[in-house]
């Protein structure tokens, strides 16, 4: 659709945007700090922001903050008056519940919603729930006016919830491209010992960091040469905590003597995050999560890096499996140390699988691509089309 098409009654169209923030850091808070922050979107669309990040919070807290929440977003379409809700969908019961308040609330006040869903975990919470829930969830995301998914692969998270003409596909996108340097990217298949190997995610039970860890004891006692860097931060939940999760993995590293090839950097952002990606021949990431796109392994595929990981959620529309990286079962270290000293013996296979991944990454999952598609629907459910 022509941008001035979109423009010509710009006082009309108006978009209230809820879903986290950074900070935290995590997938979700950044697509949506993306989105409202885009500039083509802020340029034909009046946009309102409410942050609804709970993360970290006690019940109390997070309690009060869902309140307040609830209470801003009342306000904003009452004196707001948006033409449409850009609502991220949140995969825990809370919530779910949550979202289905604010699908109603906007429909009670004329108001088209569309539901993101950043993850692969609806599904399941709609099959396990019990009758009541699944009669809430039903009546409630039927208001949807579409509902977004990441990939092909994901569409089934919206069975029996939203009808199929309802569903749209919207491959994620890496932001801060600008930050990347080609020129390391090249340098790094010039010289391909030691290996350099990245898990660039926070750490929870299911993202299969100790998988990878155990991966490394294998490797290490092939003898190949290889250089671990773990960028993240360790996440409680309900089995384990922050530091639970961290002294595990510590005592992992040295009872094995892990030391030398094992760094931690912590979260990283901007400049830093690309350099650490340019100079990753491997990303690794053998999550059994219930996973959407993560922006970390679209971010590696713009850095020329081969993927290693599971096929969870909408991972199968991202990697080309023996073009640019390789699945792997879950719960496998020795299928990873396998996979990862097959691309150590086969550096002509890494090189191909860089460039493959590079330009796969410009043809699919570009920001502009990304923005310009949520625009197009957006305007369609505003009435344009």
């Amino acid at each position: 659709m022509e941008r001035s098409k979109i423009m010509r009654d710009k006082e009309r169209f108006k978009l209230l945007a809820v879903g986290p923030l950074p900070p935290p850091i995590t997938g979700e808070a950044l697509a949506v700090q993306g989105i409202v922050n885009a500039t083509h979107l802020r340029e034909v669309f009046q946009i309102k922001v409410i942050d609804r990040t709970t993360e970290g919070k006690s019940f109390v807290s997070s309690s009060w903050r869902t309140l307040q929440v609830l209470l801003r977003y009342c306000y904003l379409l009452l004196t707001f008056r948006p033409d449409i809700v850009y609502l991220s969908l949140g995969q825990r019961m809370r919530g779910i519940l949550r979202d289905c308040l604010l699908i109603n609330l906007a429909y009670i006040a004329g108001t088209k919603t569309v539901g993101h869903l950043h993850g692969g975990a609806l599904k399941n919470r709609f099959k396990t729930a019990n009758w009541l829930i699944r009669w809430i969830m039903r009546k409630s995301y039927n208001k949807l006016a579409a509902g977004i998914v990441l990939g092909k692969s994901l569409t089934d998270q919206f069975v029996g919830i939203l009808p199929p003409h309802r569903i749209r596909v919207v491959h994620n996108a890496a932001w801060g491209m600008e930050a990347l340097n080609r020129q390391h990217v090249n340098k790094k298949l010039a010289r391909s010992e030691p290996l350099r190997i990245l898990f660039l995610s926070n750490v929870l039970p299911d993202k299969g960091y100790f998988d990878a860890l155990s991966a490394l004891r294998i490797l290490k006692s092939k003898g190949v040469q290889f250089k671990f860097t773990f960028a993240g931060r360790y996440v409680g939940t309900d089995g384990y905590s922050e530091e639970e999760l961290r002294k595990k993995a510590t005592d992992f590293i040295n009872k094995h003597g892990l030391q030398p090839w094992v760094e931690e950097v912590g979260v990283i952002q901007g400049t830093r995050k690309w350099e650490v990606l340019s100079s990753a021949h491997v990303f690794l990431l053998p999550t059994y999560y219930y996973e959407g796109q993560p922006i970390s392994m679209i971010e590696a595929l713009h850095a020329g890096c081969a993927i290693i990981c599971t096929k969870r959620g909408g991972i199968p529309d991202i990697v080309d499996e023996g073009i640019g990286g390789w699945f792997v079962p879950t719960n496998s270290p020795e299928a990873i140390a396998e996979r990862i000293e097959w691309i150590w013996n086969h550096s002509e296979w890494l090189e191909k699988a860089s460039k493959h991944n590079i330009e796969k990454a410009k043809r699919e999952f570009s920001l502009e691509q990304y923005v310009s598609t949520l625009v197009e629907i957006f305007a369609e459910i505003c009435g344009e089309k």
